[in-house]
């Protein structure tokens, strides 16, 4: 998987992610009180793997957010954080004003915060992205952490214990975060478990070997075996609990892995196709089209 530093996408987008937010190191980004149409969030409208973890809330209107295996059209005074990784989009959708916080891993291991520690007691490692509805107090206190904190970069910098205000902000909202996400997320996933616990088994574990193989992958009957099921039960088991097949799913992956390369490298085509194990840039061109509309270097240029 080719995933690219938060560093990375600053550097490449510097001009458009300073009119839309405060930059720390170049390794955090802080978006408060955005609204989805100003000019420079068109970033997030292609699909990107960013090694960063995104916490962000929604204030007003509704917003999609999808990543490799997920979508969600989150509403007012609701919350979504999304893991290191994933390869994640946001969408319009009845427009959106929204505050949010993207920091890379690198800065994370630097404040020594044990994020895999942290997040595995949420269902965060069987999936890529969680949502919680908030209170109004609890929506008002993250948000007043993420206003400081944007403050802080922008007039604080260049003072007397500069860094050490910063880290400890993000430190305080990381941990705020991850507490609300223990107690809200956890009990929905014991609901869900306990109607179906051995197909939740099943969609947990071929999600993981879909992820881990795609690039390399792309037939139902090899996630089959992984799973230990015949291709047309596991088929029957994902359409069921997520109304998509498993080929569709695996298609999916695929095709936005094959737009965050297209998009945020300097690949070739040619080398995008190799890269997701094509047999030749044509199969891939024709693959890609089907599933688009648009060749790949339509996409890469537009």
């Amino acid at each position: 998987m080719n995933t690219f530093s938060l560093k990375h996408v600053v550097r490449t987008n510097r001009d458009s992610m300073q009119c839309i937010g405060e930059l720390y190191e170049d390794n955090c980004l802080v978006l408060c009180d955005s609204e989805r149409t100003e000019r420079g969030n068109a970033f997030f409208c292609h699909p990107t793997r960013i090694d960063s973890l995104l916490v962000s809330i929604c204030q007003e209107g509704e917003l999609e957010y999808s990543t490799d295996m997920d979508r969600l059209i989150v509403k007012k005074n609701m919350m979504v954080c999304i893991r290191p990784g994933e390869i994640f989009q946001i969408s319009e959708h009845k427009g959106g004003k929204f505050s949010s916080i993207l920091m890379d891993v690198e800065l994370i291991e630097q404040m020594k915060i044990p994020m895999t520690k942290i997040l595995s007691y949420t269902s965060f490692l069987k999936r890529g992205i969680m949502n919680l509805e908030l209170d109004e107090a609890r929506m008002n206190e993250i948000l007043s952490l993420m206003r400081i904190l944007s403050d802080v970069i922008k007039s604080d910098r260049g003072q007397l214990f500069y860094h050490e205000k910063v880290r400890s902000f993000l430190q305080l909202i990381f941990y705020t975060c991850a507490s609300m996400f223990f107690e809200g997320q956890n009990k929905e996933d014991a609901i869900r478990e306990m109607k179906s616990p051995r197909e939740e088994k099943y969609l947990n574990d071929f999600f993981k070997h879909v992820r881990d193989h795609y690039d390399k992958e792309r037939a139902v009957k090899y996630y089959a075996d992984c799973v230990h099921l015949s291709p047309k039960y596991l088929s029957s088991i994902v359409k069921r609990l997520t109304g998509k097949t498993a080929s569709e799913w695996i298609d999916e992956l695929v095709i936005l892995e094959a737009k965050n390369l297209l998009k945020n490298s300097d690949m070739t085509v040619q080398q995008v196709s190799n890269t997701l194990n094509f047999s030749t840039q044509s199969f891939f061109g024709k693959y890609f089209k089907h599933h688009t509309g648009m060749s790949p270097r339509e996409y890469q240029v537009k």
